[in-house]
């Protein structure tokens, strides 16, 4: 356990350690200091004491989410970032309310009994899904989604492109001007001797603007 440290406000706190990518630390690597009478706690990266790390001051002083803060500063997961005397308060005052509402002790007693009999997790899900997601994430989604499928489509392109130059060709490209605009193969033969998708084929050469020419597609006039 860290020993609580005694603040001495007129000094200017010295860099005390490192992070792994060098952001100077302000307290010790893996630990969070805490004043003598646990009241407030020391920030990593500027040395300020506050009584709660996680709400205003992190976020908006250095821009960081909670575990964003505790990854960088060497805390565990689940760290506390607040002040010892804070955590004993809410649990003090947590305990003061089971004991005298009833609707909570209830309502504690069936978590514990879904809990044990699997189904917390279940209804936990089953609610995530219910609710409608929030703007922001819907566009956290939809720009992974994009960045998905533009690193896959990337990566089946690098795959014909060396299989062009497995053919014999300097390059996809290469292969397609000759194969395709010098000697009129299809685009289904084109396909098969890439070992790629039909449309793959025609979007290459939609690329590299030599068609595709629906007189050969192989395809009835409509590849």
């Amino acid at each position: 356990m860290v020993p609580p440290r005694r603040r001495r406000a007129d000094d200017a706190p010295p860099v005390v350690d490192r992070a792994l990518d060098g952001t100077p630390l302000y307290a010790p690597r893996g630990e969070l200091p805490s004043e003598v009478d646990g009241s407030a706690v020391q920030c990593h990266l500027c040395g300020r004491w506050y009584r709660d790390l996680a709400s205003a001051h992190m976020r908006w002083v250095h821009q960081l989410t909670a575990g964003e803060y505790r990854e960088l500063v060497g805390l565990r997961p689940r760290h506390p970032l607040q002040a010892p005397a804070r955590s004993a308060a809410q649990a003090e005052l947590m305990r003061h309310r089971i004991a005298t509402e009833p609707r909570l002790r209830k309502a504690m007693a069936e978590g514990v009994t879904l809990a044990r009999r699997g189904e917390l997790q279940a209804l936990a899900e089953r609610a995530l899904r219910e609710r409608p997601a929030a703007l922001e994430r819907q566009w956290q989604l939809a720009a992974s989604g994009s960045r998905l499928g533009t690193a896959r489509a990337d990566a089946f392109r690098a795959r014909r492109e060396q299989r062009a130059c497995a053919l014999g060709y300097v390059s996809l490209e290469d292969f397609y001007r000759r194969r395709y605009h010098d000697r009129h193969a299809r685009v289904d033969e084109l396909a098969a001797e890439l070992a790629c998708a039909y449309s793959a084929v025609r979007g290459d050469l939609e690329r590299f603007g030599l068609g595709p020419d629906r007189g050969r597609s192989g395809r009835g006039g409509s590849g």
